[in-house]
């Protein structure tokens, strides 16, 4: 006849241990155009943002102590990460003025 036997109650303790290196650039550009010239004033802009990162864990060891256990689970493994991202904004606007406190304007823009 097979019993089975329930651990004995208390915590596990585990230690993690890894060489991490990190490389990580980021950026942000805007660029603007305004013309102001007569009754007719159009206007742009461009907004671009970068982010260009990558991460390695080498190594990564853990340990696992259980409860009433004489030696530990191991496990090891190697991790590495991208994050790589480019984001846009560009909008244009258009002012005609009729007269003083008289105008149209014509919003437009676009989001990536």
């Amino acid at each position: 006849m097979y019993r089975l036997r329930r651990p004995p109650i208390g915590f596990a303790k585990s230690i993690q241990s890894a060489t991490t290196l990190s490389d990580r650039l980021h950026g942000s550009y805007n660029l603007g155009w305004d013309w102001d010239i007569t009754k007719k004033s159009p206007s742009a802009g461009l907004r671009l943002g970068t982010r260009n990162g990558n991460s390695v864990q080498d190594n990564l060891i853990s340990q696992t102590f259980l409860p009433g256990a004489t030696i530990p689970l191991l496990s090891g493994r190697n991790v590495a990460s991208k994050d790589h991202d480019i984001s846009y904004d560009l909008n244009s606007t258009y002012t005609y003025t009729f007269k003083p406190q008289q105008e149209l304007s014509l919003l437009g823009g676009f989001t990536q």
